[in-house]
């Protein structure tokens, strides 16, 4: 059963990628969903009668909602239902091993950033020298990973606390698009890095097959409360070198979650898609009266709709 938790939302008048004003940018239309679902949650995607739209800004190429909760909510929210909703565990090993490949006998400090339940930090065990971590509260799992600090801060705040330490890598994985600023986001995986330090960055990519056949404003991921931004490879790029971090190598790949599917879970994904690509609006009405949940486009089983960055932090550049 489904609880009801109150949000207060703001209205968002400029760009967070590029600070343009909100007038300057293309509208795409408004949110799909009437209705958030997080954790056992519902939560209504409104503000009253104002309804959350989503604009393309064309100074940066960002796609972004105009209407999202305020950070004191979504704090609330994310402590309440941290022990459900980002207490899974994957299997990093792909990515240690690229990691491991970019310091070649080199013990090295990190930060993740979004850490949730330091899964990914100890993966990294083995190479480091040290492992820290942010997030905006702190998870008693990640707890046992960190060995050097644990802030509990969102990344686009604006004065972070933190020891001054500059590290190795900075990782961002499933982050970029919980940023109400992101400039201020990318100012501060800037600050983290030593000269020369690395930055790998896993976010949605908005030119996948999705959000360009039925739109952004219907895309699954925009949908989700937590997600308040989406980007292109472009638009990353772009906003990565006006911040001072050069950008040196990116693909698309699959998110984390449907790569560890089981064939069973991919072959039920594979008929959502198939219902949903013959009748969009006729696949989410009937589920949602059949199961009175919140239920959004169905996330690919198979496509590559995540966006994997590697910036730098240039030698000379503080």
């Amino acid at each position: 059963m489904l609880n009801h938790f109150v949000i207060s939302y703001q209205e968002r008048d400029f760009c967070p990628g590029c600070h343009s004003l909100k007038n300057r940018c293309k509208l795409i239309g408004e949110l799909q969903t009437e209705y958030y679902q997080f954790g056992s949650f519902r939560i209504p995607s409104h503000s009253g009668r104002q309804k959350a739209q989503v604009l393309e800004c064309e100074q940066c190429g960002v796609f972004f909602k105009d209407l999202i909760p305020d950070r004191l909510s979504l704090s609330r929210l994310f402590e309440s239902s941290k022990e459900k909703v980002w207490n899974k565990f994957y299997s990093y090993a792909a990515e240690a091993k690229l990691v491991e490949s970019l310091f070649p006998r080199k013990s090295i400090r990190v930060m993740d950033l979004g850490s949730a339940n330091g899964e990914l930090l100890r993966s990294f065990e083995k190479f480091s020298r040290g492992l820290s971590a942010l997030d905006v509260v702190k998870n008693p799992q990640c707890e046992k990973a960190v060995t050097d600090e644990y802030i509990e801060s969102g990344l686009d705040e604006a004065d972070i606390k933190w020891s001054g330490r500059e590290y190795d890598l900075v990782t961002a994985f499933d982050v970029m698009e919980h940023l109400g600023d992101v400039r201020q986001g990318l100012r501060n995986i800037k600050q983290f890095l030593k000269p020369g330090g690395l930055a790998l960055i896993e976010t949605g990519d908005a030119k996948s097959w999705l959000p360009r056949r039925f739109g952004v404003n219907n895309w699954w991921y925009l949908n989700r409360i937590e997600h308040h931004v989406a980007f292109t490879l472009e638009s990353i790029f772009l906003l990565a070198k006006q911040e001072g971090l050069e950008p040196a190598s990116a693909h698309r790949k699959r998110h984390k979650q449907r790569a560890a599917s089981t064939n069973g879970r991919t072959f039920m994904r594979l008929l959502q898609s198939i219902m949903y690509h013959l009748h969009p609006k006729g696949y989410i009405r009937i589920l949602s009266r059949l199961t009175n949940k919140t239920i959004l486009q169905p996330s690919p089983a198979l496509g590559c709709d995540h966006l994997f960055v590697l910036l730098t932090k240039c030698s000379s550049n503080r």
